[in-house]
């Protein structure tokens, strides 16, 4: 081999380890997540170690210096890695936003591709006919093998809608035929359709907005039509173990309306022939809402809270804020509204009468001015969620509002509403921001303080 050969058998090289071998190496390390679950995932993962050794034998073992059975070997390996990395690839064709979005996947799945490839059409030039007929009928092999575990594998049945209707008001049950299983659903999702009323566990839910709902006990009377969550142990297949199917029913001529089947093999792992991909969760909702359509559609502000002009007043910084000052959440309340803790979430609770207002948002204060009841949540320091209610329960509006902008990316955690006052068409809050919490025995210093002005309808 003279100089000139041997710089470019170099660079050659050079460029197959960087952006071949090395990124195969990457995704074949990633495969062996695949192997917990077995069957197909250990034979995809096995397929991409293959291909993985087929581009190293690649790049020692040029098809113009060795004889054709090892290049041949190595097309079959090379063969066996695209067919691994084809489900990747099929992914990223269909669904284009996805690819622009992960430019890194899309290189690492890009180099071995594009090297193995270059190296198949390098072989098949120097095949002889026999040789390329070998190497289609390897091909025609290594297809039919993962074909034929592909459909013959166990998989859930495809959901069926026999019959849809239209309504406010459905009842939601749940049965956990296996201890510890959690809903994939839930009334969390279900609370996402504006019906009017959804009757669960002794308590009727009526979704205020897409954020927030409020409860009552349930006055027994039943809903025309029923949706049921079943967790079960899976009949069908070992490597999917829990069983999660949704029915509807009409409760009133008994007629199964409509069901769905998932598979699960933990909270992040689940499989639905006609939603593989997502929060399955969410495609549940969509199926529920699907069959039983909801009545009213919602208003402009259904999805989004919506946002309220304010005036913001800077005033003298707050110089002590002791911990039992943060800690009084609930202001000007009598001893019928509290707030309540369930599953790490806070909610409002009246006791006379019974309602609960719950959030997506974090709760965070509760002020009652009069037979008013005004609810701040938030996820962010900068952000007041404001939700209206009066003492009987009943919803009178909502808004957003900015207080600080972008106080999160200046060090900024938490804020305290010291007072909330109210007039015809406004409120008006004092609010506290702190970069720390204070404890028992440190007390804060307020790093602003303002009086934010916010334009509101009642």
């Amino acid at each position: 081999m003279n100089l000139p050969e041997q710089a470019k058998y170099l660079i050659r090289s050079i460029f197959y380890a960087a952006a071949g071998v090395f990124p195969a190496l990457c995704l074949a390390a990633l495969s062996l997540f695949l192997m917990a679950g077995g069957g197909f995932g250990l034979l995809l993962s096995l397929s991409a170690w293959l291909g993985t050794g087929g581009l190293l034998l690649a790049l020692i073992c040029p098809p113009s210096r060795y004889t054709s059975r090892i290049s041949l070997l190595i097309c079959a390996l090379l063969m066996v890695g695209l067919i691994a990395i084809f489900p990747l690839l099929a992914t990223l064709a269909l669904n284009p936003n996805s690819a622009t979005r992960n430019l890194e996947l899309l290189a690492i799945i890009a180099g071995p591709t594009l090297i193995a490839t270059h190296y198949l059409w390098r072989a098949m030039q120097l095949f002889t006919a026999c040789e390329r007929r070998l190497a289609g009928l390897i091909l025609v092999l290594l297809l039919v093998v993962p074909g034929s575990f592909y459909l013959t594998r166990a998989a859930p049945p495809k959901q069926v809608i026999h019959a849809t209707a239209k309504t406010d008001e459905i009842s939601l049950a749940i049965e956990e035929a296996v201890p510890e299983l959690t809903p994939s659903m839930g009334l969390s999702y279900v609370l996402k359709l504006p019906y009017n009323a959804i009757h669960y566990q002794g308590r009727t839910y009526k979704p205020l907005h897409a954020k927030a709902w409020l409860s009552t006990p349930w006055t027994g009377y039943p809903s025309r039509y029923l949706v049921t969550e079943s967790l079960r142990a899976n009949p069908a297949s070992n490597n999917w173990p829990q069983q999660i199917t949704w029915t509807v029913r009409d409760q009133q001529t008994n007629q199964l309306m409509a069901k769905r089947v998932l598979w699960r093999r933990s909270l992040t792992r689940e499989w639905s022939r006609d939603t593989p991909n997502g929060w399955q969760g969410d495609h549940a909702k969509d199926f529920i809402g699907s069959v039983l359509k909801p009545g009213s559609r919602p208003g402009g502000d259904w999805f989004e809270y919506p946002r309220a002009e304010a005036r913001i007043e800077t005033l003298p910084t707050t110089k002590s804020i002791a911990l039992a000052t943060v800690n009084r959440r609930v202001s000007g309340c009598k001893s019928s509204i509290e707030l309540g803790n369930e599953n790490s979430r806070d909610y409002v609770q009246s006791l006379n009468p019974d309602w609960r207002f719950e959030s997506r948002h974090n709760i965070k204060q509760v002020f009652c001015l009069g037979t008013d009841v005004y609810v701040l949540s938030s996820i962010l320091a900068e952000e007041i969620y404001v939700d209206h209610l009066n003492n009987a329960g009943h919803f009178k509006g909502h808004a957003y509002v900015n207080a600080w902008r972008n106080a999160h990316r200046e060090g900024i955690r938490f804020k305290h509403a010291s007072s909330l006052d109210a007039k015809q068409g406004s409120l008006s809050l004092q609010l506290d921001f702190l970069r720390e919490w204070p404890t028992t025995k440190i007390t804060q210093v307020a790093e602003k303080t303002v009086r934010l002005h916010v334009e509101i309808d009642h």
